[in-house]
Protein backbone atom coordinates (compact mmCIF):
# COMPACT_ATOMS: atom_id res chain seq x y z
CA UNK A 1 0.00 0.00 0.00
CA UNK A 2 1.18 3.53 -0.76
CA UNK A 3 2.28 5.83 2.04
CA UNK A 4 -0.41 8.02 3.66
CA UNK A 5 -1.05 11.02 1.47
CA UNK A 6 -1.66 13.53 4.25
CA UNK A 7 0.64 16.58 4.54
CA UNK A 8 3.86 16.13 6.47
CA UNK A 9 2.96 18.52 9.29
CA UNK A 10 -0.38 16.74 9.71
CA UNK A 11 1.38 13.37 9.88
CA UNK A 12 3.81 14.64 12.54
CA UNK A 13 0.94 16.08 14.55
CA UNK A 14 -0.92 12.79 14.33
CA UNK A 15 2.13 10.92 15.56
CA UNK A 16 2.44 13.32 18.49
CA UNK A 17 -1.19 12.76 19.34
CA UNK A 18 -1.52 9.00 18.81
CA UNK A 19 2.07 7.76 19.17
CA UNK A 20 1.14 4.54 17.40
CA UNK A 21 1.54 3.44 13.78
CA UNK A 22 -1.50 1.18 14.17
CA UNK A 23 -3.69 4.06 15.40
CA UNK A 24 -2.49 6.37 12.61
CA UNK A 25 -3.09 3.70 9.96
CA UNK A 26 -6.67 3.30 11.21
CA UNK A 27 -7.21 7.06 11.27
CA UNK A 28 -5.90 7.50 7.71
CA UNK A 29 -7.31 4.25 6.34
CA UNK A 30 -3.78 3.15 5.51
CA UNK A 31 -1.41 0.25 6.21
CA UNK A 32 0.87 -0.04 9.26
CA UNK A 33 3.97 -0.72 7.14
CA UNK A 34 3.16 2.26 4.95
CA UNK A 35 2.87 4.46 8.02
CA UNK A 36 6.29 3.28 9.24
CA UNK A 37 7.82 3.98 5.82
CA UNK A 38 6.43 7.53 5.93
CA UNK A 39 7.72 7.96 9.46
CA UNK A 40 11.25 6.84 8.50
CA UNK A 41 11.30 9.13 5.47
CA UNK A 42 10.30 12.13 7.61
CA UNK A 43 12.85 11.25 10.32
CA UNK A 44 15.67 10.99 7.76
CA UNK A 45 14.78 14.26 6.05
CA UNK A 46 14.23 16.32 9.21
CA UNK A 47 16.72 14.56 11.48
CA UNK A 48 14.09 13.87 14.14
CA UNK A 49 12.70 10.78 15.91
CA UNK A 50 9.03 9.89 16.03
CA UNK A 51 9.07 7.08 18.56
CA UNK A 52 6.05 5.65 20.31
CA UNK A 53 7.95 6.36 23.54
CA UNK A 54 5.04 7.18 25.81
CA UNK A 55 3.27 4.03 24.64
CA UNK A 56 6.36 1.96 25.51
CA UNK A 57 6.65 3.69 28.87
CA UNK A 58 3.03 2.94 29.71
CA UNK A 59 3.43 -0.73 28.87
CA UNK A 60 6.71 -1.05 30.76
CA UNK A 61 5.12 0.67 33.75
CA UNK A 62 2.34 -1.92 33.72
CA UNK A 63 4.88 -4.66 34.51
CA UNK A 64 6.31 -2.78 37.48
CA UNK A 65 9.02 -0.44 36.17
CA UNK A 66 9.43 3.25 36.85
CA UNK A 67 10.47 5.61 34.03
CA UNK A 68 14.10 5.64 35.19
CA UNK A 69 14.84 1.99 36.03
CA UNK A 70 14.85 0.31 32.58
CA UNK A 71 17.48 0.85 29.91
CA UNK A 72 16.10 -0.87 26.80
CA UNK A 73 12.87 -2.51 25.69
CA UNK A 74 11.80 -4.46 22.61
CA UNK A 75 8.63 -3.18 20.94
CA UNK A 76 7.27 -6.23 19.09
CA UNK A 77 3.84 -4.83 18.35
CA UNK A 78 2.37 -3.73 15.03
CA UNK A 79 4.28 -6.33 13.05
CA UNK A 80 7.72 -4.94 13.93
CA UNK A 81 10.57 -5.69 16.32
CA UNK A 82 12.13 -2.43 17.48
CA UNK A 83 14.75 -1.88 20.20
CA UNK A 84 13.88 1.19 22.27
CA UNK A 85 16.58 2.94 24.34
CA UNK A 86 15.27 4.81 27.36
CA UNK A 87 16.90 8.25 27.65
CA UNK A 88 15.67 8.58 31.23
CA UNK A 89 17.36 5.39 32.46
CA UNK A 90 19.29 5.82 35.72
CA UNK A 91 22.06 3.21 35.94
CA UNK A 92 24.80 2.65 38.48
CA UNK A 93 27.04 5.34 36.96
CA UNK A 94 24.24 7.88 37.16
CA UNK A 95 23.57 6.82 40.73
CA UNK A 96 27.23 7.25 41.63
CA UNK A 97 27.19 10.81 40.36
CA UNK A 98 23.94 11.60 42.13
CA UNK A 99 25.24 10.21 45.42
CA UNK A 100 28.60 11.96 45.49
CA UNK A 101 27.40 15.14 47.19
CA UNK A 102 25.12 13.30 49.59
CA UNK A 103 27.83 10.84 50.63
CA UNK A 104 30.29 13.70 51.16
CA UNK A 105 27.71 15.40 53.39
CA UNK A 106 27.09 12.21 55.37
CA UNK A 107 30.83 11.83 55.94
CA UNK A 108 31.04 15.37 57.30
CA UNK A 109 28.43 14.46 59.93
CA UNK A 110 29.74 10.95 60.58
CA UNK A 111 29.93 9.94 64.26
CA UNK A 112 33.32 10.25 65.92
CA UNK A 113 34.58 6.95 67.26
CA UNK A 114 37.58 6.53 69.58
CA UNK A 115 40.56 4.65 68.22
CA UNK A 116 40.91 1.15 69.67
CA UNK A 117 44.16 -0.57 70.65
CA UNK A 118 44.22 -4.35 70.52
CA UNK A 119 46.53 -6.86 72.14
CA UNK A 120 49.07 -8.37 69.76
CA UNK A 121 48.22 -12.08 69.30
CA UNK A 122 50.79 -14.84 69.44
CA UNK A 123 48.74 -17.11 67.17
CA UNK A 124 46.63 -14.81 65.03
CA UNK A 125 43.40 -15.93 63.39
CA UNK A 126 40.97 -14.21 61.07
CA UNK A 127 37.18 -14.33 61.41
CA UNK A 128 35.08 -14.39 58.21
CA UNK A 129 31.48 -13.25 58.73
CA UNK A 130 29.54 -13.41 55.48
CA UNK A 131 25.88 -12.75 56.24
CA UNK A 132 24.77 -13.54 52.72
CA UNK A 133 21.19 -13.51 51.46
CA UNK A 134 19.62 -11.64 54.35
CA UNK A 135 16.80 -10.45 52.05
CA UNK A 136 15.55 -7.58 54.21
CA UNK A 137 11.94 -7.01 53.14
CA UNK A 138 11.16 -10.61 52.28
CA UNK A 139 10.13 -11.47 55.84
CA UNK A 140 9.85 -9.59 59.13
CA UNK A 141 12.38 -6.75 59.32
CA UNK A 142 12.76 -7.40 63.04
CA UNK A 143 13.52 -11.07 62.34
CA UNK A 144 16.12 -10.13 59.72
CA UNK A 145 17.81 -7.66 62.09
CA UNK A 146 17.71 -10.26 64.86
CA UNK A 147 19.40 -12.79 62.57
CA UNK A 148 22.27 -10.35 62.02
CA UNK A 149 22.59 -9.70 65.75
CA UNK A 150 22.48 -13.38 66.66
CA UNK A 151 24.94 -14.35 63.94
CA UNK A 152 27.44 -11.71 65.05
CA UNK A 153 27.11 -12.48 68.76
CA UNK A 154 27.38 -16.22 68.18
CA UNK A 155 30.52 -15.74 66.10
CA UNK A 156 32.11 -13.55 68.76
CA UNK A 157 31.32 -15.88 71.64
CA UNK A 158 32.32 -19.10 69.91
CA UNK A 159 35.52 -17.68 68.42
CA UNK A 160 36.72 -16.45 71.81
CA UNK A 161 39.11 -19.39 72.12
CA UNK A 162 41.08 -18.07 69.14
CA UNK A 163 43.20 -14.93 69.03
CA UNK A 164 41.33 -12.93 66.42
CA UNK A 165 43.40 -10.15 64.88
CA UNK A 166 41.26 -9.42 61.79
CA UNK A 167 37.58 -9.65 60.93
CA UNK A 168 36.20 -9.74 57.40
CA UNK A 169 32.57 -8.63 57.29
CA UNK A 170 30.77 -9.14 53.98
CA UNK A 171 27.88 -6.82 53.12
CA UNK A 172 25.42 -6.93 50.23
CA UNK A 173 24.99 -10.27 48.42
CA UNK A 174 21.19 -9.86 48.44
CA UNK A 175 21.00 -8.04 51.74
CA UNK A 176 17.89 -6.35 50.36
CA UNK A 177 15.10 -8.36 48.77
CA UNK A 178 14.05 -5.81 46.14
CA UNK A 179 15.83 -3.13 44.15
CA UNK A 180 12.91 -0.88 43.20
CA UNK A 181 9.93 0.76 44.84
CA UNK A 182 7.79 -1.52 42.66
CA UNK A 183 9.06 -4.56 44.62
CA UNK A 184 11.11 -6.09 41.84
CA UNK A 185 14.67 -7.36 41.67
CA UNK A 186 17.36 -5.53 39.73
CA UNK A 187 16.27 -7.16 36.47
CA UNK A 188 12.61 -6.35 37.08
CA UNK A 189 11.39 -9.68 38.40
CA UNK A 190 8.42 -9.20 40.78
CA UNK A 191 8.97 -10.98 44.11
CA UNK A 192 6.97 -11.62 47.25
CA UNK A 193 7.59 -9.24 50.15
CA UNK A 194 6.42 -8.99 53.72
CA UNK A 195 4.61 -5.74 52.94
CA UNK A 196 7.40 -3.44 54.12
CA UNK A 197 8.32 -0.70 51.68
CA UNK A 198 11.73 -0.37 50.05
CA UNK A 199 12.73 2.55 52.30
CA UNK A 200 11.84 0.71 55.51
CA UNK A 201 13.86 -2.34 54.46
CA UNK A 202 16.83 -0.16 53.50
CA UNK A 203 16.79 1.62 56.87
CA UNK A 204 16.45 -1.62 58.83
CA UNK A 205 19.40 -3.17 56.99
CA UNK A 206 21.45 0.00 57.50
CA UNK A 207 20.98 -0.03 61.26
CA UNK A 208 21.64 -3.79 61.45
CA UNK A 209 24.96 -3.27 59.68
CA UNK A 210 25.87 -0.31 61.89
CA UNK A 211 25.14 -2.29 65.06
CA UNK A 212 27.11 -5.29 63.77
CA UNK A 213 30.20 -3.27 62.89
CA UNK A 214 30.14 -1.35 66.16
CA UNK A 215 30.06 -4.68 68.00
CA UNK A 216 32.68 -6.50 65.91
CA UNK A 217 35.25 -3.72 65.99
CA UNK A 218 35.49 -4.13 69.75
CA UNK A 219 37.06 -7.55 69.10
CA UNK A 220 39.46 -6.77 66.24
CA UNK A 221 39.94 -4.45 63.25
CA UNK A 222 37.22 -4.97 60.66
CA UNK A 223 37.49 -4.94 56.88
CA UNK A 224 33.98 -4.52 55.43
CA UNK A 225 33.52 -5.80 51.90
CA UNK A 226 30.58 -5.17 49.59
CA UNK A 227 29.49 -8.02 47.29
CA UNK A 228 26.92 -7.35 44.58
CA UNK A 229 23.78 -9.50 44.57
CA UNK A 230 21.19 -10.28 41.92
CA UNK A 231 18.22 -8.95 43.91
CA UNK A 232 19.72 -5.62 45.01
CA UNK A 233 22.56 -4.61 42.70
CA UNK A 234 21.86 -0.87 42.95
CA UNK A 235 20.29 -0.71 46.42
CA UNK A 236 22.93 -2.94 47.99
CA UNK A 237 25.73 -0.88 46.49
CA UNK A 238 24.06 2.33 47.72
CA UNK A 239 23.68 0.84 51.20
CA UNK A 240 27.40 0.00 51.25
CA UNK A 241 28.27 3.60 50.38
CA UNK A 242 26.12 4.84 53.26
CA UNK A 243 27.75 2.43 55.71
CA UNK A 244 31.22 3.49 54.62
CA UNK A 245 30.26 7.14 55.05
CA UNK A 246 28.82 6.41 58.52
CA UNK A 247 32.17 4.98 59.68
CA UNK A 248 34.33 7.48 57.80
CA UNK A 249 35.93 8.62 61.07
CA UNK A 250 36.54 5.18 62.52
CA UNK A 251 40.22 4.29 62.26
CA UNK A 252 39.70 0.60 62.96
CA UNK A 253 37.24 -0.16 60.14
CA UNK A 254 38.30 -0.25 56.50
CA UNK A 255 36.12 -0.74 53.44
CA UNK A 256 36.03 -2.16 49.94
CA UNK A 257 32.69 -1.01 48.56
CA UNK A 258 33.53 -0.93 44.87
CA UNK A 259 31.13 -2.60 42.45
CA UNK A 260 33.41 -5.35 41.16
CA UNK A 261 31.52 -8.66 41.15
CA UNK A 262 34.32 -10.51 42.98
CA UNK A 263 36.50 -9.34 45.86
CA UNK A 264 39.83 -10.81 46.93
CA UNK A 265 41.93 -10.32 50.07
CA UNK A 266 45.06 -11.98 51.46
CA UNK A 267 45.15 -13.03 55.08
CA UNK A 268 48.53 -14.57 55.85
CA UNK A 269 48.71 -17.84 53.91
CA UNK A 270 45.05 -17.50 52.85
CA UNK A 271 43.44 -16.12 49.74
CA UNK A 272 39.85 -15.19 50.60
CA UNK A 273 37.56 -14.44 47.67
CA UNK A 274 33.94 -13.35 47.89
CA UNK A 275 31.20 -13.32 45.27
CA UNK A 276 27.44 -13.83 45.26
CA UNK A 277 27.56 -16.95 43.11
CA UNK A 278 24.94 -16.13 40.48
CA UNK A 279 27.14 -15.26 37.50
CA UNK A 280 30.18 -17.47 36.86
CA UNK A 281 29.78 -21.26 36.63
CA UNK A 282 31.29 -23.39 39.40
CA UNK A 283 33.72 -25.04 37.00
CA UNK A 284 34.94 -21.69 35.65
CA UNK A 285 35.20 -19.78 38.91
CA UNK A 286 38.63 -21.05 40.08
CA UNK A 287 40.19 -20.03 36.76
CA UNK A 288 38.49 -16.63 36.88
CA UNK A 289 39.72 -15.95 40.41
CA UNK A 290 43.24 -17.18 39.63
CA UNK A 291 43.34 -14.72 36.74
CA UNK A 292 41.82 -11.74 38.58
CA UNK A 293 43.95 -12.23 41.71
CA UNK A 294 47.00 -13.85 40.15
CA UNK A 295 49.49 -12.39 42.64
CA UNK A 296 47.41 -13.32 45.67
CA UNK A 297 46.67 -16.75 44.22
CA UNK A 298 50.31 -17.52 43.66
CA UNK A 299 51.35 -16.36 47.12
CA UNK A 300 48.58 -18.23 48.97
CA UNK A 301 48.84 -21.72 50.36
CA UNK A 302 45.12 -21.96 51.12
CA UNK A 303 42.45 -20.56 48.79
CA UNK A 304 38.74 -20.13 49.51
CA UNK A 305 35.86 -18.69 47.51
CA UNK A 306 32.82 -17.83 49.64
CA UNK A 307 29.39 -17.55 48.00
CA UNK A 308 25.67 -17.39 48.72
CA UNK A 309 22.74 -17.24 46.29
CA UNK A 310 21.53 -20.87 46.68
CA UNK A 311 20.68 -20.41 50.40
CA UNK A 312 22.23 -23.65 51.65
CA UNK A 313 25.61 -25.14 52.50
CA UNK A 314 27.63 -26.74 49.75
CA UNK A 315 31.36 -27.24 49.30
CA UNK A 316 33.61 -28.21 46.40
CA UNK A 317 37.36 -28.70 46.70
CA UNK A 318 39.60 -28.44 43.64
CA UNK A 319 43.16 -29.72 43.90
CA UNK A 320 45.93 -28.25 41.81
CA UNK A 321 48.33 -31.14 42.53
CA UNK A 322 47.55 -34.39 44.33
CA UNK A 323 47.81 -34.00 48.13
CA UNK A 324 48.23 -30.23 47.79
CA UNK A 325 45.26 -27.91 48.27
CA UNK A 326 44.01 -25.98 45.26
CA UNK A 327 40.87 -23.99 46.07
CA UNK A 328 37.70 -24.58 48.07
CA UNK A 329 34.35 -23.23 46.88
CA UNK A 330 32.08 -22.67 49.87
CA UNK A 331 28.38 -21.81 49.58
CA UNK A 332 26.67 -20.41 52.67
CA UNK A 333 23.25 -20.72 54.26
CA UNK A 334 20.73 -17.91 54.48
CA UNK A 335 18.63 -16.85 57.50
CA UNK A 336 15.71 -16.17 55.14
CA UNK A 337 12.69 -18.47 55.57
CA UNK A 338 11.92 -20.68 52.56
CA UNK A 339 9.46 -18.98 50.19
CA UNK A 340 7.34 -20.43 47.39
CA UNK A 341 10.01 -19.94 44.70
CA UNK A 342 12.79 -21.65 46.67
CA UNK A 343 10.38 -24.42 47.67
CA UNK A 344 9.42 -25.03 44.03
CA UNK A 345 13.08 -25.14 42.97
CA UNK A 346 14.06 -27.55 45.72
CA UNK A 347 16.16 -25.12 47.79
CA UNK A 348 15.17 -26.55 51.14
CA UNK A 349 18.27 -25.90 53.24
CA UNK A 350 17.59 -25.02 56.85
CA UNK A 351 17.84 -21.38 57.89
CA UNK A 352 21.12 -20.43 59.46
CA UNK A 353 24.36 -18.50 59.40
CA UNK A 354 27.85 -19.93 59.06
CA UNK A 355 31.06 -18.06 59.83
CA UNK A 356 34.65 -19.26 59.54
CA UNK A 357 37.98 -18.99 61.34
CA UNK A 358 41.26 -19.01 59.45
CA UNK A 359 44.74 -19.47 60.88
CA UNK A 360 46.91 -16.68 59.59
CA UNK A 361 49.80 -19.06 58.98
CA UNK A 362 49.93 -22.82 58.52
CA UNK A 363 46.37 -24.01 58.79
CA UNK A 364 43.91 -22.36 56.45
CA UNK A 365 40.28 -22.66 57.51
CA UNK A 366 40.43 -24.25 60.95
CA UNK A 367 36.87 -23.89 62.25
CA UNK A 368 33.29 -23.35 61.16
CA UNK A 369 30.76 -21.67 63.40
CA UNK A 370 27.14 -22.42 62.57
CA UNK A 371 23.96 -21.08 64.09
CA UNK A 372 20.57 -22.54 63.21
CA UNK A 373 17.65 -20.16 63.05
Amino acid sequence: MAEPACPEDEFIALWGELKSAQAIAERLNSDVRAVHRRRRRIEERLGIQLQSYNDITDRVRQVGHAETDWSVAWDKTEGLSVLIHNPLYVGKDDLKSALEDQIAEIKSYAPKYPSIKYDKPKQPHGLVINLTDLHFGSYSLDAAADAVRRGVEDAIVRSAGYEIDQIYFVMGSDCLHVDTVHRTTTKGTPVETNGAGWAAAFKAAQMAYVDALERLVQVAPVHAIHVSGNHDELSGWTLAQVIQAWFARHKNITFDVSDEPRKHVAYGDNLLSFTHGDKVKDTDLPMVVSHEAAGLWGAARYRYIYMGHIHHNRQIKYQSIKDHPGVTLQWLRSPKPTDAWHLANGYLGSQGISTFIHAKHGGGQVATISINL
